[in-house]
Formats: C-alpha cells, structure tokens, sequence
C-alpha cells in the first residue's frame, strides 16, 4: 500500500466512524446527543482532511511498511463487523474505544514518515490529540456505566 491509498483509506474509516457516531446519536439519550453528533462532525473533518491529502500524487511514490499495513487491516476488520448491535449505550462505548484506540495507533506510525516540521506531521499530532480526548471521554462514559 503506498501513502495515497493510506489517506484514501483512512478517509473511508474516519466516514465509516462518522456515520457510525451519527447513527448512535439517533438512539442515545438527550445528555449524549450533543457530544455524539460533535465526535460525528470531528470524524467528518479527518475525513476530509484525508481526502486532501489523498490527492496529493507525490504520495504514490511512498510504501508503507507491513507494520502500518497491519493496523490498517485490523481497523478494516474491526469497522466491517456486521453483526454489531450498537444501540446500547455500553456496547456503543466499547465498540467506539476500540476504533479511536485503532486511530490514534494508525497515526502515531504515520508520524515516523514525516519530519516534525512538516505541516502533516503537525496535522496528525492534531489527530492524535483529539482522538485521545475521545478515548478519555468514552472511558469516563463507560465508567459511570458500571
């Protein structure tokens, strides 16, 4: 996999997450709606982003090494798991820490091709941090759960 299918495929991951938080904001309580429909809005704007970087044809020229491309495999596997049922609160926040743990792994290896400089490099430290804000949030939610 080179790095423009890399960025093309995690525009399709970060969609797949997106409709997925918008999904759960249909069915979750009123308290939730407001932080589910955000992470849904932020899951759309990584899309996009990947989607830009996609286009860049110079990105063809570089390939992934078999490590990136094996977390990109288990994201796959992980978000085309048909027998989901994600109606419940609990199920919907196991499932949704498991797919912003596989995010933040994905782009923290990204970052080792980039220089720190780079404006990427930058975007994905970005990424990062908002994915573990996510994660923080989920683990708090699945705490009160208990």
């Amino acid at each position: 996999m080179n790095l423009q299918e890399c960025f093309l495929e995690l525009s399709r991951s970060e969609e797949v997450a997106s409709e997925l938080y918008k999904k759960f904001s249909e069915v979750c309580n009123e308290k939730l709606k407001p932080v589910v429909i955000s992470f849904s809005q932020e899951e759309k704007k990584h899309k996009i982003f990947m989607q830009k970087l996609s286009n860049n044809e110079n990105f063809k020229e570089k390939h992934l090494d078999e490590d990136i491309e094996e977390v990109f495999q288990k994201q796959n596997n992980y978000l085309n798991n048909k027998k989901l049922k994600l109606t419940l609160e609990k199920d919907f926040f196991v499932f949704a820490l498991q797919l912003e743990k596989n995010s933040v792994e994905i782009y923290t290896k990204l970052l080792s091709i980039f220089e720190t400089d780079f404006y990427i490099y930058k975007s994905f430290e970005e990424l990062i941090k908002e994915e573990r804000r996510h994660m923080l949030y989920i683990l708090n939610k699945l705490y009160e759960l208990k």
